[in-house]
C-alpha cells in the first residue's frame, strides 16, 4: 500500500511540475507560491493539485466562464480621462493569493496591527 501512495504522490508532483513549468519568480523578490529554490510552498500544493487534475482545457474553460460571468453581470470600473468617464471591464485574477497565518501575522506586525487568534 505504501508503494501506491508514493506512486500517487509522484504523479501529483509531476502534474504540478508540468503546470508550473514556465513559471519564473522575479529575481530578488519574495514569491508567495515558490520558495528560493523554486519548490512549490506547502500551502499552494492543494490548489495546484486540483488545477492539474482539471487539465489545461478544464482550467481555461473555468477561467473563461469566470470572465463571462463578470462581463454579463456588468462588473466594470471607471477611468476618468479629461472630461469623460470610460467604463472598462474588470480583469479578474483567476488564481487567488494564498497566504499562511504566519504571513498574516508578519503583515500585521509590519503595519503594527493587533493580531488576535480565535
Amino acid at each position: 500500500m505504501t508503494t501506491r501512495l508514493d506512486g500517487r504522490q509522484q504523479e501529483e508532483r509531476a502534474a504540478i511540475d508540468t503546470l508550473t513549468a514556465g513559471y519564473r519568480p522575479l529575481p530578488g523578490i519574495y514569491d508567495e507560491m515558490v520558495d528560493d529554490v523554486g519548490q512549490v510552498r506547502d500551502h499552494w500544493q492543494r490548489l495546484l493539485q486540483n488545477l492539474s487534475r482539471l487539465g489545461a482545457d478544464g482550467v481555461a474553460r473555468r477561467f473563461a466562464l469566470a470572465d463571462q460571468h463578470l462581463a454579463s453581470s456588468g462588473v466594470f470600473y471607471r477611468v476618468y480621462e479629461e472630461r469623460r468617464s470610460v467604463a472598462r471591464t474588470y480583469r479578474l485574477s483567476h488564481i487567488p493569493l494564498i497566504v499562511t497565518v504566519h504571513d498574516v501575522i508578519m503583515c500585521c506586525k509590519c503595519f503594527k496591527l493587533e493580531v488576535r487568534h480565535g
